[in-house]
C-alpha cells in the first residue's frame, strides 16, 4: 500500500530461473533429445540467446549478478558470505517505480532470505512449514540423512523439503491473483527440479533411458556428487544424464502449464518473460561431475529467452556471447524506466536489429569467476585458487588458481576437448584475454 504508483500500462516482469540447467542439454539449443519441445515453440515468440554466459558456475554469485548487474569479484558472495547491501538490486529499484515484488524459490540453500537474495521483495517465499523442512533444519537429522546406510534403509533419494515445480507455480499464481487490478508486478521464480539428485515424476524419470543406477550413485554419495568421475562407473553417469534430461523435460512441461494459466488470466502478453538458468552441470566431460568446481563451458553456458510482444522481436536468435550481468540493465531498458546508473553493463536490446536497421553493438567479453574452495578435492581446479574465465567471440580462455591456462575454440570444439594453449592462435587468444581482464580489473 505504501508503494508509489507504477507507470500506466507498465508491463509485468517474470524472471524464471531454472536452477542447474545447461543449454547443452536442451533441444532448443540443438540437443538430440527432445527435452524442451514447449520452449522451442515459445522461442519463436521472442528472442533466444544461444551463447548466454553465467558469471559463476554455482547459485549464489550467479543470482547476485542477475539482481545487481555486478560481477562476482564485486559482490564477493561465497558459501559463507551472503549478498550484502553494497549494491542495489533489481527488485529494490522496481519497487521504487511502483512494482509489487514477489519471490518464490525452491533452492532454499542459496536463494533463501538469509543469503541476501530477497532484498527488495515485498513478498518472499523460501522455507515452507513442513516436516521435511523441520528435519532439514536439524543438524543431527540433516547429517543422518546424508549417510548412505540411512538412505538405503529408508530408500530415500530426494533432498529434504524440496519444493516441486507445481508448488512454485501454484504459490506464484495464488500471489498474482491477489494483486490489485492494474498494479504491475515483478516476480522471481527459482525452480530446483533439475538439480541433483535429478528426481522427476514417473512419466519423466526414465523418458530418455534407464535411471536405475542413479539409486546406487545417490546411496553412495548421499545427494552430493564427487568432484571427480574417475571412481564413478560409466553406467551410473549415463543414469544421471538420463534422469537429468528427464527433469528438464518435466520443467518444460510445467512451464507449458504455467504459461497456459497466465494466458487464461490475460497476463502473458503483458509480461516481460525472462527464462534463464543460473549455471549448468557437468557429467564427466572433464572428469568432473556437478558444478561449482571449474569454469568449463558446460557449467557456464545457459539458456536465455526474452519475450514481450511489441518490445522484444519475434523469432530472433542472437549468436554473440552475452553475459548475464547485463540482465538488470536490460529490464530497465525494456520497461522504458529512467536509467539512474544503478546497474552497470548495457541492455541486451543492442544485440537485435532495431526497426531503424541499426547493427548490433560491439561484442562484450563474458567474464565468469570462482573463488578459491580449499575444501574441494585436489582434482577440482577451484581447489587450487581463484579462477577466471573469459568468452570473447568463439574463444574461451580459462585460468585456474594455480596459474594453469586453457584456450578453446567453441565454434569448432564445443565440448572443449582440444586445448589450443600451445598453438599460435591459442597464444594470441591468451594475450587478448589478459589485456581484457586487466582493463576490467
Amino acid at each position: 500500500a505504501n508503494l508509489p504508483e507504477a507507470p500506466s500500462s507498465a508491463p509485468n516482469v517474470l524472471l524464471i530461473v531454472w536452477d542447474t540447467v545447461r543449454a547443452e542439454s536442451m533441444s532448443l539449443y540443438g540437443y538430440e533429445r527432445q527435452t524442451t519441445p514447449y520452449l522451442e515453440d515459445l522461442a519463436k515468440e521472442g528472442t533466444v540467446f544461444r551463447n548466454a554466459i553465467a558469471t559463476a558456475s554455482w547459485t549464489l554469485p550467479s543470482h547476485a549478478s542477475l539482481f545487481t548487474g555486478r560481477y562476482h569479484h564485486e559482490t564477493l558472495t561465497s558459501y559463507y558470505k551472503p549478498l550484502d547491501a553494497t549494491y542495489p538490486t533489481l527488485a529494490e529499484d522496481l519497487a521504487t517505480h511502483g512494482y509489487i515484488t514477489g519471490g518464490f524459490v525452491a533452492n532454499t540453500e542459496y536463494c533463501c532470505a538469509e543469503r541476501g537474495i530477497a532484498r527488495g521483495f515485498v513478498h518472499y517465499e523460501d522455507y515452507v512449514a513442513s516436516i521435511g523442512e523441520l528435519e532439514r533444519s536439524s543438524s543431527l537429522i540433516r547429517s543422518l540423512s546424508r549417510q548412505s546406510f540411512v538412505r538405503l534403509l529408508f530408500g530415500y533419494r530426494d533432498v529434504l523439503g524440496r519444493k516441486s515445480a507445481p508448488r512454485i507455480g501454484n504459490d506464484f499464481l495464488r500471489w498474482v491473483d491477489h494483486i490489485p487490478n492494474g498494479r504491475s508486478f515483478f516476480a522471481f521464480l527459482n525452480y530446483y527440479d533439475a538439480h541433483q539428485p535429478y528426481i522427476a515424476p514417473a512419466e519423466f524419470d526414465d523418458m530418455f533411458g534407464p535411471t536405475d543406477r542413479l539409486v546406487t550413485y545417490i546411496s553412495r554419495y548421499s545427494c552430493g556428487v564427487p568432484c571427480s568421475s574417475d571412481d564413478t562407473p560409466t553406467d551410473e553417469i549415463e543414469s544421471m544424464r538420463n534422469a537429468y534430461d528427464g527433469s528438464i523435460a518435466y520443467l518444460d512441461s510445467n512451464l507449458k502449464w504455467l504459461f497456459g494459466e497466465l494466458k487464461r488470466r490475460n497476463l502473458l502478453d503483458r509480461t516481460l518473460v525472462i527464462l534463464v538458468a543460473d549455471h549448468g552441470e557437468e557429467f564427466a566431460g572433464h572428469s568432473t561431475i556437478g558444478h561449482g568446481k571449474d569454469l568449463y563451458i558446460q557449467s557456464i553456458r545457459v539458456p536465455l529467452i526474452l519475450r514481450l510482444p511489441g518490445s522484444v522481436p519475434r523469432d530472433v536468435v542472437v549468436q554473440e556471447p552475452i553475459t548475464l550481468r547485463d540482465m538488470p540493465a536490460t529490464v530497465i531498458d525494456l520497461l522504458s524506466l529512467p536509467d539512474e546508473g544503478l546497474f552497470p553493463g548495457r541492455s541486451l536490446r543492442s544485440h537485435w536489429l532495431e526497426p531503424g536497421g541499426n547493427t548490433p553493438k560491439s561484442l562484450v567479453p563474458a567474464l565468469s569467476e570462482l573463488s578459491y574452495a580449499p575444501w574441494e578435492p585436489n582434482s577440482a581446479p577451484v581447489s587450487k585458487g581463484d579462477m577466471r574465465s573469459l568468452v570473447t567471440g568463439d574463444m574461451h580462455y580459462i585460468r585456474s588458481g594455480d596459474g594453469t591456462e586453457e584456450v578453446y575454440d567453441l565454434r569448432t570444439d564445443p565440448a572443449e576437448h582440444n586445448d589450443l594453449i600451445r598453438t599460435p592462435r591459442g597464444a594470441e587468444a591468451v594475450a587478448q584475454a589478459k589485456r581484457i581482464l586487466e582493463q576490467m580489473r
